[in-house]
């Protein structure tokens, strides 16, 4: 057999074998095709605007699952992702008085379970909560509340009661929040991880987890931290009590980044059955205590999302639904009662 008789026979197996191999793919692929489920149900409208929403959500998502939960917490007191906060209406400053306590309530209270609940990454934490031990749960918490707390009484004493000891907490003031960006394709609004955290943010931080540990009875291991929180909230409420008329724009700022909020911190009790018994009991009695669920964080759509809260498509979990309790419309009389 000649060279050449040689080269063309093992051209020909080559040419056979890689029809083979093509043909056994081609087989395989046609006999074992797996058809990938949706990341979630796909009912209700549709349209570009929906496909839109629902490709950044996946993406989202995606990041989130990919998190530890240390990392989860960490991330809690970014407030561009308190999605129902409204941000841009939320940063300017208005004419809108926050003197009394009915108005602090329809304007600034009422809002704190909303931000919390339009927040993915709050859903996730209170998930993964409920799959962890006591002491894991009580240390992440404890852990997460101390160190904002930290930073927001560091810049508290910084800016706002060195802005008041020197005498120009008088005129225009504007609350700032830091800055945002928008992401990789903005898929989600998030603060610049550059920019350094604002009282604002630390305030998101504490308040959510103060929620977080009213939905786990966890004893009385979360009170110290808590009520150190409450000591703080006292104390910026009453700076904020003992400014003027004419600092009415910086006093919107101080109440704006307080902690003070008697529901948020009231239902902060929850996590311990012997906390103020008697106030729980007369504020149940009062429908006070609000018992409802909310969806996972791998839900489509929260209810505060866009879709959902112009009725497109409808708030379903995509596992299960998650139990969510807390007070509402707490009197300073009522928190003054809780914490005298």
């Amino acid at each position: 057999m000649t060279t050449s008789q040689k080269k063309r026979i093992a051209v020909t197996i080559i040419i056979v074998l890689n029809l083979v191999v093509l043909f056994s793919v081609h087989y395989w692929r046609k006999n074992h095709q797996v058809t990938l489920e949706p990341h979630r149900p796909r009912g209700g409208i549709g349209g570009p605007a929906i496909e839109a929403f629902d490709k950044k959500t996946d993406r989202w998502i995606e990041d989130m699952k990919a998190e530890s939960i240390e990392e989860s917490f960490a991330l809690l007191n970014d407030l561009y992702e308190y999605r129902y906060s409204k941000i841009t209406e939320y940063s300017r400053l208005n004419s809108m008085s926050l003197n009394t306590h009915e108005k602090r309530e329809e304007r600034l209270y009422k809002y704190t379970v909303p931000q919390a609940l339009s927040n993915r990454r709050f859903l996730k934490a209170l998930e993964d909560l409920k799959k962890l031990s006591r002491s894991k749960c009580v240390k992440l918490l404890t852990q997460c509340i101390q160190d904002n707390l930290k930073e927001k009484i560091r810049l508290y004493e910084l800016n706002t009661v060195s802005t008041v000891n020197e005498g120009t907490h008088r005129g225009n003031w504007v609350l700032y929040l830091g800055e945002s960006e928008g992401g990789n394709d903005y898929y989600r609004s998030r603060r610049k991880p550059e920019t350094d955290i604002t009282q604002s943010g630390c305030r998101y931080g504490i308040l959510s987890c103060v929620l977080l540990a009213g939905q786990l009875e966890l004893g009385n291991e979360m009170r110290p931290v808590i009520e150190e929180v409450i000591r703080q909230a006292k104390k910026e409420y009453a700076l904020y009590n003992s400014l003027g008329d004419d600092a009415q724009s910086f006093k919107y700022v101080v109440i704006k980044e307080s902690l003070y909020n008697p529901s948020v911190l009231v239902t902060g009790t929850l996590c311990d059955r012997s906390w103020n018994a008697g106030l729980k009991k007369e504020l149940a009695n009062k429908g006070k205590l609000i018992n409802r669920e909310t969806v996972d964080y791998r839900a489509r759509t929260t209810e505060y999302d866009w879709p959902a809260a112009e009725g497109w498509i409808k708030p379903e979990p995509f596992e299960s639904k998650l139990p969510f309790r807390y007070y509402e419309k707490i009197t300073d009389e009522e928190f003054n009662s809780a914490f005298p």
